[in-house]
């Protein structure tokens, strides 16, 4: 039982520190569905998040900001 508890411990979110909104963002599953649409409306294919460059991940959140 403790390491079950142990594990879920370890499932947490990813933070992204969004310096030119001066915030904050966590990557969670609430993403999913926003981050499809962004990629959509970019005509890109799908890319995990985690290995998008530093400049399309702050492309993203400044589409974010603007699409809550």
């Amino acid at each position: 039982m403790f390491a079950a508890i142990a594990g879920a411990g370890c499932a947490v979110r990813a933070g992204y520190y969004d310096s030119p909104h001066g915030d904050y963002h966590y990557w969670g599953p609430g993403e999913r569905e926003p981050y499809s649409h962004w990629e959509n409306e970019r005509h890109r294919e799908h890319t995990d998040y985690k290995k998008l460059p530093p400049q399309d991940r702050q492309d993203y959140w400044n589409w974010r900001h603007d699409h809550p």
